[in-house]
């Protein structure tokens, strides 16, 4: 059997891209033995059953991450030379928004190249690509890559404009894989929880993606009395209480911030040591989303659970684009109850319909990624 290593975020607490992981594998699990670039969080090889390389590029730049690279290359290396592929992707890879994170994916594909391996950059997105080394950089690398399949329509524009040309535009490659409702019912029994009857909400604690790189030194209180006046009113209008699902494990610390302002049983946290298979599965078994993570939208429509969409960033907005789904969002800055009164009974009042219509459009996408990256 031949041999693939696969590049990105995985096991570094999100579970988008654990989620966007086990789509690759369900493509490459039949013709290709896998190791993985895992960070410190783990949980990959428990999960999937793979073997894993340890990676602590997603930690950020430091001495003790510079160390760590050292016997990180030696594995690499060690593994290249022995693979028949490398997979680079996916999620949002593709910026120059840090100085070592283009640096870090082309000296990967050098080195694998070097060897005579092929490289694909596989169901990502790039943005922003600003300054002029980055997209040099990417005209130089990107071009010699042997395939790049891009996630989202924008990002393939850019791409493109700055003069990539070998790209492919296909989907998220969580789309490729299928939620089990019944692996999330133990859990919810032990929640006190029934079948449909709870809303699940995704939030990030800096409620916009231009926000991440200076979050420590902001005040988010504005924000936060938003959202706790939207949930306020979701509790009301439905009668449900909200389960909060820590898509990234930062993302419990808003949870916890958000629960003094509820009743127990109006808001239940799930502890954030679940899988993604886990949150598949309970969105999938829930009423509607209330969501603002990309992945738990996708979890949405896989399963043909209606949502409100909460765009904090392009990616979301890109996505519910492809399906016509803008209708279902809310810019977060204009979030307010009266919108989102308005939003919860359109859902009510045409229910199996947007259900209908995401099933149908989740068919679609997930045909779209398998056809496209068939001959990988």
């Amino acid at each position: 059997m031949r041999k693939a290593i696969i590049v990105g975020a995985y096991g570094c607490g999100n579970k988008g891209d654990d989620a966007i992981l086990e789509g690759m594998l369900e493509k490459l699990k039949y013709n290709y033995r896998v190791i993985v670039l895992s960070g410190k969080y783990g949980g990959i090889k428990e999960t999937f059953g793979v073997k894993t390389i340890k990676c602590r590029m997603n930690e950020g730049f430091s001495v003790p991450v510079l160390i760590s690279l050292v016997g990180f290359m030696v594995q690499f290396i060690y593994n290249v030379i022995s693979t028949d592929i490398v997979i680079i992707g996916g999620g949002s890879l593709l910026h120059d928004l840090t100085p070592y994170n283009l640096p870090f994916f082309f000296m990967l594909q050098t080195i694998t190249k070097f060897f005579r391996k092929k490289v694909y950059y596989l169901g990502v997105g790039a943005g922003p690509i600003s300054t002029k080394r980055g997209k040099s950089r990417c005209r130089k690398y990107l071009n010699r890559a042997d395939g790049i399949y891009i996630r989202d329509i924008p990002d393939e524009k850019l791409l493109k404009r700055i003069g990539v040309f070998n790209v492919k535009l296909i989907a998220d490659i969580a789309f490729l894989v299928k939620t089990d409702k019944e692996l999330s019912l133990d859990l919810l029994k032990e929640k006190n929880l029934q079948v449909g009857k709870y809303i699940v909400m995704t939030a990030c604690e800096w409620f916009k993606s231009d926000n991440f790189w200076k979050k420590k030194s902001m005040n988010f209180d504005k924000e936060r009395k938003v959202l706790i006046e939207g949930m306020r009113r979701i509790i009301k209008e439905t009668g449900l209480p909200i389960v909060f699902l820590p898509t990234v494990y930062h993302d419990y610390n808003l949870a916890v911030e958000l629960k003094k302002y509820f009743n127990k049983d109006q808001f239940i946290i799930i502890e954030h040591n679940y899988n993604c298979r886990i949150m598949a599965s309970i969105i999938s078994n829930s009423s509607i989303l209330f969501g603002m993570r990309m992945h738990s939208i996708i979890f949405a429509i896989r399963a043909g659970v209606p949502f409100i969409a909460t765009i904090y960033d392009q990616k979301v907005k890109s996505l519910l684009k492809r399906i016509d789904g803008l209708k279902y969002a809310i810019q977060f800055e204009e979030l307010n109850s009266d919108k989102l009164n308005n939003k919860i009974r359109k859902i009510y009042d045409n229910y199996e319909r947007i259900s209908n219509e995401l099933n149908k459009s989740a068919t679609l996408l997930y045909e779209v990624v398998k056809d496209s990256i068939k001959d990988i």
